[in-house]
Formats: structure tokens, sequence, C-alpha cells
């Protein structure tokens, strides 16, 4: 299988990665395959693989953040977790919502158990028609 490693200084929560210097090596996957989280075994040098901790595997369609450790003189094994932003940018880019509340802001309009609001009415008394400009009026008569 084909591996393509990179190196990047971007968060894990950023969607769109900076991806530099491609190296691209051929491995082994360990059996059970899991597609989340494989463990891959690559034939390198010991220091070829220094600094390198992201990784696109083009039969999985998947990025992984790496953990590489040297077992021994050329062979490598590299601990793939799956990256779910990066793979499915393509999808999360597409999608449209309305967010209601995050860490700052909130939306006032609709309704959130964690946010207290409270409607107060607002009464103005005005004489009319001197005092009313360009307000809205509301008539109201008793009796």
């Amino acid at each position: 299988m084909v591996i393509k490693l990179y190196k990047t200084l971007d968060d894990p929560k950023v969607v769109n990665k900076t991806l530099t210097d491609e190296l691209t090596v051929s491995g082994v996957a360990r059996d059970p395959v899991n597609i989340t989280a494989p463990v891959i075994e690559v034939e390198a040098d010991n220091n070829a693989l220094a600094g390198y901790n992201y990784a696109y595997i083009e039969d999985y369609a998947r990025y992984y953040f790496v953990d590489p450790t040297n077992d021994s003189w050329k062979l490598n094994t590299l601990t793939l977790r799956c990256d779910i932003l990066t793979s499915s940018r393509a999808w999360l880019l597409a999608r449209t919502a309305t967010i209601t509340r995050n860490e700052r802001l909130y939306q006032s309009y609709l309704t959130d158990p964690d946010f207290a609001t409270y409607a107060y009415t607002n009464i103005v008394t005005k004489m009319f028609p001197q005092a009313v400009n360009m307000d809205s009026i509301i008539l109201m008569t008793v009796g």
C-alpha cells in the first residue's frame, strides 16, 4: 500500500491543514486492519521518517495523524489515527447550519436551556400627535 507522509504544524481541529515535505513510502498493514486506526509497517532508514506527523492513504481515502516508532534498523511502525475533519472536509464544507451557541456567542432568538434570557416589556407614553415622528403607533382605547 502507498502512504504519503507529510509534516504539519496545524492544530488538529483545523479542517484545511497546511501539508509540507511530501514523502511517498510503501508499507504493509498489520492484520486485522482497523481503517480508523491502522498500524502500518514501513521499511525506511532510521531518521528518514523523523518529523513526519501526518499521512494520507489513498486505498482508504483518509487522512491520519502519525505516531512513528522505530522497531529496528530499517523497520518502522506507523501507528495511525484517522483525522475525521480533513478526511470529510468536502462533505463538511458543503453543509449549512444554524449555530445556536458556541463557547463565546449565542443566538438569543432560539431556545437554549443553558442561557437564561428575560423578556421585559418596554412601555413608552408620548403625547399625540406632536411627539410621534418615526415611531410605530399602537392605539389603544379603553371604555
